[in-house]
């Protein structure tokens, strides 16, 4: 629902500018010549902030406010240069003149703003990236423990590997990193084959995948060995 919300709200936000930009333009001796562009300005701004919904958790606060001053600049300046475009203040190739020149401008402020706050950027995904995961792992493997503590006696077994993983996986790096995205993608699948065979009962299985040569234990200490040499 919500993801649905945040959907539909750009979707209407844009065909209200859409119709009002229409009406404006469409009034005006050489507003069809410029509409296009007031129009797309007003797609790239919706798609920006939507766009920013989503992700401004990943990415630094001042990096976003910064990011959003470009786009607003850029939003507002389109829209009033296509107005004295299409009120005969200026001539069309004055405006195709200086709209680019801005433009490539704006883009290129854009570009060094994204370089300057890389790192930081990178930094903060890979934290939300590395807490989410762990979350995960720690909500199927306590899922996991939970039917497994149903059945004390036959499971002894799994329960003591499964509390093992459960301790280590406390004690993992909440930070991740590019070169464990690949690892944390193994925990998750060997948690959920281990959580499904708990669920049916296959308390044997359910050790050999957390403690084999390659099970749970020895991926969640090949990921924090590799985020140490990361860092």
């Amino acid at each position: 629902m919500g993801f649905l919300k945040k959907l539909l709200v750009p979707i209407i936000i844009f065909g209200v500018l859409a119709i009002l930009t229409y009406l404006l333009f469409d009034a005006q001796t050489f507003g069809n010549e410029v509409m296009f562009y007031a129009l797309t300005a007003e797609l790239l701004a919706v798609l920006y902030f939507w766009q920013y919904q989503l992700s401004k958790s990943k990415r630094s606060g001042i990096f976003y406010i910064y990011l959003s001053v470009i786009v607003v600049f850029d939003f507002g300046f389109t829209l009033i240069m296509a107005f004295v475009r299409s009120s005969e203040n200026i001539s069309y190739n004055a405006f195709i003149f200086i709209y680019w020149i801005v433009i490539a401008l704006s883009l290129i402020a854009a570009g060094l703003l994204k370089l300057v706050y890389r790192g930081l950027n990178d930094s903060i995904q890979n934290q939300a990236k590395g807490e989410h995961g762990l979350s995960k792992m720690k909500q199927i493997a306590t899922e996991t423990m939970h039917i497994l503590e149903q059945y004390k006696k036959d499971a002894a077994e799994a329960i003591k590997a499964l509390k093992e993983v459960k301790e280590a996986l406390e004690y993992s790096d909440p930070v991740s990193h590019k070169n464990v995205y690949g690892i944390e993608k193994q925990l998750v699948s060997h948690l959920k084959t281990g959580l499904r065979h708990a669920k049916n009962k296959h308390f044997g299985k359910i050790n050999a995948v957390m403690k084999d040569s390659n099970g749970v234990l020895f991926l969640v200490e090949k990921r924090n060995t590799l985020l140490k040499e990361s860092k």
